[in-house]
């Protein structure tokens, strides 16, 4: 691999001579090169092929266009969009440059776009879970609500709000990485072939990054415990549910496919905010203590990181592992003959289901 040397038109801020023993410092680990140069790539493939799946499956299967699936779909874009721009950033940075965290490859527009990028998405998916637990809430607990168009169209223009809102809350952050600077590096004669300049992209004052661990956390936070809130509400709905529903054998299969539906959604947020919680955990702690990039601190930075994209490569997983009409639903659309008779069958147990929901509703009308 061959680096470009040839940096003499950079306007260097400072210029460093590097000992020996310093470039350990620079460069990037074992640990680093086997998660960027395996473990990354895997991530990147599995996920992206995984959501596109996903968004086949809903395009293709017409009994999968629901107020649901256009918000799990939602969800699907904004991960794509989130691990192609945050690992392909990443392998890029890395073929180009030995330096580790050099923005040199991609300059200050490479930094600019990526982050903006990445926050976008990032608060997008918040968004989106927390509108699949709002409609889930809204088909358990007040099934009158939620068998009407307008129920649609509201949801439509709450998933175009939440991609407006999270690129105007991801453009306060741009000053955080604002400031670019080179410094010019002398390195040791094994090391004369590594390039002669460092990049950063750096805030254009020092709180400002401090601003965007915080801004990026609340809304965490906030979501957080509205989707606790709305999941105890679609728990409690659903035993009611339940009890109401002792009536056929029919009506039990009805209600076993749509607890069986809220449960899957309700499981996908859990493991969205325990995957994500402590990359967030550490951001709010990075804003509030000095704690310094010590090896460890940065260990657990990469460990964390890890773990949001494995969030946003698994969703898929979690549908087809928790719901039978979603298995089925991908199996007509990948395996035809295995899929066909099953997702027919869901597909009536889902009618039926939401015959039981108005059926519920002239009960409790009546109550």
């Amino acid at each position: 691999m061959s680096w470009n040397m040839n940096d003499t038109d950079a306007v260097c801020s400072q210029t460093f001579l590097v000992v020996k023993n310093a470039t350990d410092l620079l460069s990037y680990t074992p640990a680093a090169q086997t998660t960027i140069t395996v473990i990354l790539p895997i991530l990147l493939v599995f996920g992206v092929l995984n959501n596109i799946a996903f968004l086949f499956v809903v395009f293709r299967v017409r009994g999968m266009k629901t107020v649901t699936n256009a918000c799990l779909a939602n969800l699907a874009v904004a991960d794509i969009i989130f691990l192609v721009t945050a690992i392909g950033q990443r392998l890029y940075v890395y073929c180009k440059s030995p330096i580790y965290a050099d923005a040199a490859p991609i300059g200050l527009i490479g930094c600019e776009l990526g982050n903006l990028t990445k926050s976008t998405t990032y608060l997008a998916a918040l968004c989106s879970v927390t509108l699949v637990s709002m409609e889930r809430y809204e088909g358990v607990c007040h099934p009158q609500r939620s068998h009407n168009r307008t129920g649609e169209k509201t949801y439509r223009w709450l998933l175009l709000a939440s991609w407006f809102g999270a690129l105007m809350v991801s453009a306060t952050f741009i000053p955080s990485y604002l400031r670019y600077e080179t410094v010019c590096m002398i390195w040791p004669e094994e090391y004369s072939h590594w390039p002669n300049t460092w990049s950063s992209c750096l805030p254009i004052e020092k709180w400002w990054t401090i601003y965007k661990h915080v801004a990026q956390t609340i809304p965490f936070i906030v979501s957080l415990f509205i989707n606790v809130a709305l999941y105890v509400n679609i728990v409690r709905g659903l035993n009611a549910s339940v009890r109401r529903a002792r009536l056929t054998s029919i009506k039990d299969k009805n209600v076993k496919l749509r607890n069986q539906i809220a449960w899957m959604l309700i499981v996908n947020g859990l493991v969205f905010f325990v995957l994500l919680g402590p990359y967030e955990i550490l951001s709010l702690v990075k804003a509030t203590v000095p704690i310094g990039s010590t090896g460890s601190t940065a260990v657990l930075e990469e460990l964390f990181k890890c773990l949001s994209y494995v969030n946003s490569a698994i969703n898929p997983v979690i549908y087809i592992s928790m719901s039978s009409r979603y298995r089925a639903a991908f199996g007509l659309v990948f395996i035809p003959p295995f899929g066909k008779n099953k997702f027919r069958k869901a597909n009536n147990a889902s009618q039926n289901s939401a015959i039981s929901s108005l059926l519920d509703i002239c009960r409790d009308s009546q109550v």
